[in-house]
């Protein structure tokens, strides 16, 4: 990979990598090359205007090229997996649409039940919950405390 910088004092500067094009080519992160330098495993310099400049001999020393055709295979991996959750995020929505689905089923069954309850006569031998805790409340005001037992 032949790179040319926007200055190029000599032909050593002109064939030397800037740190991202340094990561670029072996197919890391620049993080992962800027430790490299800092941990002197590969050596480099800085330009005029600062910016790391390393030889490719130096930088593929630790760090093999990639190749061409696989300048990322993680991109492929992520790829992969990015259609992978896609595909279950489909199935989760399905899922969630039928589960909808069945509860407004059961919803509008139990509406319809309790209307056509209320549309029939009532029994006129059951009373009311006010009246049976009333008839078997104790002095006390507890619902449902029968008489012959103690309360409180």
């Amino acid at each position: 990979m032949l790179l040319v910088p926007s200055i190029c004092n000599d032909r050593h500067e002109a064939m030397s990598y800037s740190l991202v094009e340094a990561a670029i080519a072996c197919g890391v992160n620049r993080s992962t090359v800027l430790r490299a330098i800092k941990a002197s495993k590969i050596s480099a310099s800085k330009d005029e205007q600062g910016e790391w400049r390393i030889e490719p001999a130096e930088v593929h020393r630790v760090y093999p090229p990639v190749q061409a055709n696989e300048a990322r295979p993680e991109r492929a991996h992520q790829e992969t997996l990015i259609a992978e959750l896609r595909n279950a995020l489909s199935g989760m929505r399905r899922d969630r649409d039928e589960w909808r689905e069945q509860a407004q089923r059961f919803a509008l069954a139990r509406a319809q039940g309790r209307a056509r309850a209320a549309s029939l006569s009532p029994n006129p031998h059951r009373s009311s919950s006010r009246h049976a805790f009333a008839a078997r409340g104790a002095g006390c005001g507890r619902p449902g405390a029968l008489r012959a037992r103690a309360c409180c």
